[in-house]
């Protein structure tokens, strides 16, 4: 706990360096229209419910607790989500696949909301030795909130292979080399 106070607002600033990283390189990969960000809460303590949407500033967000702030929200799960057919130009879904246990269900459902011609940028860990053994040690020390959430962790290899059954890839590329990045669209109607 004394390390969690004396290095918090060092890691604090790292962790946001991280995060807004990220959502440049996502929002580079977006085209232009309406955007649904899957698993909008809060990507840590310090920061907003809605971080990518406030940072791109336009978008629907969609999460399994409550949010709060100045932007659009509907709760919902992402296993079943709240939303028409073919509503979202854009879905987004940023560090959130790896806490779900179904993700066939998941990516069926992100394809159904997804226009034919839409896209989707997710990001996930890179699960590889040297993840696994940061991550162990993150859980229990700074990213105490998010101990134990990781249920459905895959290995980069296995990402792609799901994400082929429902999407093609357009483009894939790492993040500090702890996240991966996938740029997909939809697989064309048989």
């Amino acid at each position: 706990m004394i390390l969690i106070l004396k290095f918090d607002h060092f890691i604090q600033k790292v962790r946001y360096r991280y995060h807004t990283g990220r959502y440049r390189k996502v929002a580079s990969r977006l085209k232009p229209g309406t955007v649904l960000d899957i698993g909008c809460g809060r990507p840590c303590e310090t920061m907003p419910d809605g971080a990518f949407l406030r940072f791109l500033g336009r978008g629907t967000g969609v999460d399994i607790k409550p949010c709060e702030g100045g932007f659009d929200f509907v709760q919902g799960s992402l296993l079943d989500l709240p939303f028409e057919s073919r509503a979202f130009d854009n879905v987004v879904a940023m560090e959130v696949l790896e806490h779900v246990t179904d993700p066939h269900r998941a990516f069926s459902e992100i394809s159904r909301v997804l226009k034919d011609d839409g896209r989707l940028v997710v990001s996930v860990p890179s699960e590889t030795w040297l993840w696994e053994q940061i991550w162990r040690v993150w859980e229990n020390t700074f990213g105490y909130m998010w101990h134990e959430t990781h249920s459905g962790t895959m290995h980069p290899d296995e990402w792609k292979k799901i994400l082929m059954q429902y999407f093609v890839v357009q483009s894939q590329r790492r993040h500090w080399h702890f996240d991966l990045i996938f740029q997909l669209s939809k697989r064309p109607s048989s």
